[in-house]
């Protein structure tokens, strides 16, 4: 799975595309506790190029939403974070791992930040020469993103969670993130799946959904892929 993915199109040399095949696994990490660490795998797919990833931290100023700033990570003591190494060699069809380090003394609520993956592949103008003369193509750089989440020292997930008549309103009024894993309405004894906007609720965070009918509905969330308690509205 995917959690986010960049790409990078850039003028390159040949009438075919080129591109970095390597992988990163995984792609969402949770470190909570003192001196908590993790490790995130890379491997290249290529079974005849190296592959040169450079790994550069963000910490997220709104995670929840993606249009947000985020900064680059440079001091592990202010920033609660470090990374190693920045920049990997990965020989053909080689797997190696990065090392995620919490530096952060204490936490009082999430911390989120992003880990970018990008492959380093010469980017340098070529012409060439085929029986139709001078042609041109695309190189094309497909990047990943890791998210890694510093929980609190104490984790209090809680969740408020109303309907108005045609609207229901979740708000995250804890100091970490939950999932909701299925939002639901019996309309005529019938189960229907409400299609909310975000299904990743940071603290502080509120979603607010229009709903078919005026009816009860079930909320269903997990906190670190253990399921929370159920909730309903009247």
């Amino acid at each position: 799975m995917r959690y986010r993915y960049f790409l990078y199109v850039l003028l390159m040399c040949l009438s075919a595309y080129a591109y970095a095949d390597i992988s990163v696994s995984p792609i969402i990490v949770d470190l909570m506790g003192k001196e908590a660490e993790a490790q995130i795998a890379v491997k290249n797919f290529d079974t005849k190029n190296n592959a040169y990833v450079e790994i550069t931290p963000y910490r997220l100023s709104n995670p929840g939403d993606h249009t947000s700033s985020k900064k680059r990570v440079i001091h592990p003591d202010k920033d609660g974070l470090m990374i190693f190494p920045a920049k990997l060699i990965l020989l053909p069809g080689q797997t190696q791992f990065v090392r995620i380090i919490k530096t952060a003394k204490s936490v009082t609520s999430d911390q989120v930040y992003e880990i970018d993956f990008i492959p380093k592949i010469a980017t340098h103008l070529i012409n060439h020469k085929s029986p139709s003369g001078i042609t041109m193509g695309i190189r094309v750089i497909v990047g990943y993103g890791a998210r890694v989440t510093l929980r609190p020292d104490h984790p209090s997930p809680s969740l408020s969670f109303k309907r108005i008549k045609n609207e229901i309103i979740i708000k995250n009024t804890g100091n970490t993130l939950l999932n909701i894993t299925s939002c639901t309405q019996n309309i005529f004894n019938k189960k229907s799946e409400i299609l909310l906007p975000a299904y990743t609720l940071f603290a502080g965070d509120t979603i607010k959904q229009k709903i078919p009918q005026p009816l009860p509905v079930t909320l269903n969330t997990s906190f670190m892929g253990k399921p929370s308690e159920v909730l309903s509205t009247n």
